[in-house]
């Protein structure tokens, strides 16, 4: 099998049209595929981050974002916990949660320079988020147009 063959079935699974499921279902199928195939088209592997206790993790490989998820649904809503308190989670991600850290506390005028939709930090990122949207729909245009 080829990449092009490959990524005919994968645009097929996540496209899924059948109306016996149910919408959440169709989601929680799609998106993983679209996510592979992404990784396939771009070569790249994803990315995913983690932000809590004021400290960011980022999985960047599929292997640790399979294991993310598999601990996602077992913990449910008590992920931040157990990466704070069970030392296995650490160990099997191999992080060091800082259980010491501390928030940032920022003034008034620094929180209007960093948080205020209006502040240059903010229309940097508004900028930079647009760019990179324009180019993922230019990429999904040309390569759209190249399997019809």
């Amino acid at each position: 099998m080829d990449i092009d063959e490959l990524l005919d079935t994968l645009y097929a699974l996540s496209a899924d049209k059948n109306k016996q499921r149910a919408n959440k279902d169709k989601l929680t199928q799609r998106l993983p595929f679209k996510d592979i195939t992404t990784s396939v088209e771009t070569g790249e592997a994803p990315t995913e981050t983690l932000s809590f206790k004021f400290q960011n993790f980022t999985f960047d490989s599929w292997i640790r974002i399979i294991q993310l998820n598999a601990v996602r649904d077992l913990v449910g809503k008590g992920l931040h916990v157990h990466f704070e308190a069970n030392d296995l989670i650490q160990d099997i991600f191999d992080i060091q949660v800082d259980r010491e850290a501390q928030k940032i506390s920022y003034s008034q005028k620094e929180k209007r320079l960093l948080f205020s939709p209006s502040s240059p930090y903010a229309k940097a990122k508004t900028k930079s988020l647009s760019k990179a949207r324009s180019l993922r729909e230019h990429v999904m245009q040309h390569s759209m147009g190249e399997s019809l």
